[in-house]
Order: C-alpha cells, then structure tokens, then sequence
C-alpha cells in the first residue's frame, strides 16, 4: 500500500519531532498529538490573530466595557472591587456624576493607552 499525500510523517511545529497525522485531520494537522504541543499552537494562533486583528480586538473591549458600566450603574449592585491601575488614581464617582458612565469608561480607557504607551516607550 502507497501513502496519499498527507499520510506521510512531518515535523511538528513546537517541539520538532516527526510524527505521522492522523487520518481524519491530514493535510490540516500541524501539531504531534502532544497536548502541550497542542495548546502551544492554539496560544501562538490566537497571539497572531489579535495582533492582525488589534482594532477589532480593542473595539469589542471597549464596548462589553460600556455595556458593563451602563448596566451596573442603573442597577443597584453590590459595591465594586477596589481600583486597580489608572482608576485608583482618580475620583470615578464624581466623573460618573458630571460626565455620566460612559465618557467617564472612555477616559479610563484612553488613560489606560496612554500609559500603556508611554511604558513601552521608555522600556522599548
């Protein structure tokens, strides 16, 4: 019996061993059946992907941050966790109250940017 095209052994992408693919996933297995080596892959595919996708990537964020920040403050919840980063620096309870919740989420997360930036400035 001869072997098809996608029968025959290949090196995996993460550690280097050959393996042969399984029968089912051929030509699209690029990976030994090592379930490190697997989740390696998915973690460098998803890496790859929200670098080429970085505005859909922040848009979605910034807006499940609105729609979060809308939703908690026209319920009444528990009180939130203390602030982290940028926010503990501020008074986001007075700039809810003059500027309302989402201008008040957008300037945190521009801040947020901005500081990113600026420290990968300096480190970079």
């Amino acid at each position: 019996m001869t072997r098809g095209q996608g029968q025959r052994k290949r090196p995996c992408r993460v550690c280097g061993r050959w393996y042969q693919p399984t029968s089912r996933q051929r030509e699209r297995q690029r990976t030994c059946a090592d379930p490190t080596c697997v989740r390696e892959w998915h973690r460098r595919n998803c890496r790859r992907w929200h670098r080429q996708n970085k505005q859909v990537t922040q848009a979605t964020y910034l807006a499940e941050r609105l729609v979060n920040a809308e939703t908690t403050a026209h319920t009444k919840q528990p009180p939130r966790p203390p602030p982290r980063g940028v926010e503990q620096r501020w008074p986001r309870d007075i700039l809810e109250q003059h500027w309302g919740v989402q201008s008040t989420v957008i300037v945190g997360y521009l801040a947020r940017k901005v500081i990113r930036e600026v420290r990968d400035a300096i480190n970079g």
